[in-house]
C-alpha cells in the first residue's frame, strides 16, 4: 500500500517525468541525497541505478534524481509514466 508521503512523492516525480522531451544531457542541482532513476526501453520502466549526494550532477535524457529514502522510491518506481521520449517513440509504437 502507498503511503500520504509516497503518494506526494509520486505526483512530483511524474510531473518532474513530463517535462523531460529534450535529447541530451542537463545538469541539476539537488539539495539533499537522492537517488537516480534511469528509463530502460527495454525492460518499459524505471530503475533505481545508484545514489548522488546534494550538488551538481550531469544527467542523461533518460536519467532522473529523486530526492527521497531509496524505500520511499522503490514503493513508487511502479506507479511512475514512461519518459516522454519514449512513450510517443516509433519504438514504443513498434511494441504495443
Amino acid at each position: 500500500m502507498v503511503t500520504q508521503t509516497q503518494k506526494k512523492l509520486i505526483t512530483a516525480t511524474n510531473a518532474k517525468i513530463s517535462k523531460m522531451t529534450k535529447l541530451g544531457e542537463r545538469e541539476v542541482t539537488t539539495t539533499s541525497t537522492g537517488y537516480v532513476l534511469e528509463w530502460s526501453n527495454g525492460l518499459k520502466r524505471w530503475q533505481i541505478t545508484y545514489q548522488k549526494k546534494a550538488g551538481k550532477h550531469e544527467l542523461d535524457a533518460n536519467e532522473l534524481i529523486v530526492e527521497a529514502k531509496e524505500s520511499d522510491i522503490a514503493a513508487i518506481v511502479s506507479h511512475l509514466h514512461e519518459l516522454p521520449l519514449y512513450k510517443y517513440s516509433f519504438e514504443a509504437k513498434m511494441r504495443r
